[in-house]
């Protein structure tokens, strides 16, 4: 592993001085930084370190190097704020690349489609695309299962009729072959 029990959480976490400097000398902007704000980052980092617990997706292997960067770009903005600022954070999930997820894309005639689209934006974002796709395939599969009838669909999820049919026109499975 390296340095830190990045998994195992909890536990004193060190930065070494040579891995801080090269963090620092990275990240132009902690560059900017007065010494006795780096010093306090450095040990916000270190609290960050112990308490959060990093996670990895797309096969990515975490190093020091990346868990020491992330940590010290995500504790800059609560610099005076404090750890206490991130409490409901369990830890931190990286992903090697872009986090792609499928959207639904209608054009100007109603034809709808779905494409495969970074989620570059906010968690928000993310879980509300998540949740949509989801919610598309479930009410598909529930209308196949029904041969298309609306009330029974509804029945089936277990929500009411009039709950299906705007979330089919939210969905843009409304009148359309599903």
């Amino acid at each position: 592993m390296g340095l830190f029990d990045w998994f195992g959480g909890k536990q004193k976490s060190e930065v070494p001085d040579t891995l801080w400097a090269q963090t620092v000398s990275a990240l132009p902007f902690l560059e900017a930084l007065a010494v006795d704000e780096k010093n306090r980052l450095k040990t916000l980092v270190e609290q960050f370190l112990a308490e959060k617990e990093f996670s990895t997706g797309g096969g990515l292997e975490l190093s020091d190097e990346i868990c020491v960067a992330i940590a010290a770009q995500g504790c800059l903005p609560i610099l005076e704020l404090g750890l206490a600022a991130y409490r409901d954070w369990v830890g931190i999930v990286v992903y090697p690349d872009e986090f792609v997820v499928p959207r639904r894309v209608e054009d100007e005639d109603g034809v709808v489609g779905e494409i495969a689209g970074s989620a570059s934006g906010s968690l928000k974002d993310i879980v509300r695309a998540e949740t949509s796709r989801v919610e598309r395939e479930l009410i598909v599969k529930a209308l196949e299962e029904t041969g298309g009838n609306v009330t029974q669909a509804a029945r089936l999820l277990k929500i009411s009729r009039k709950s299906l049919q705007m979330k089919m026109k939210e969905l843009g499975l409304r009148d359309r072959e599903v």
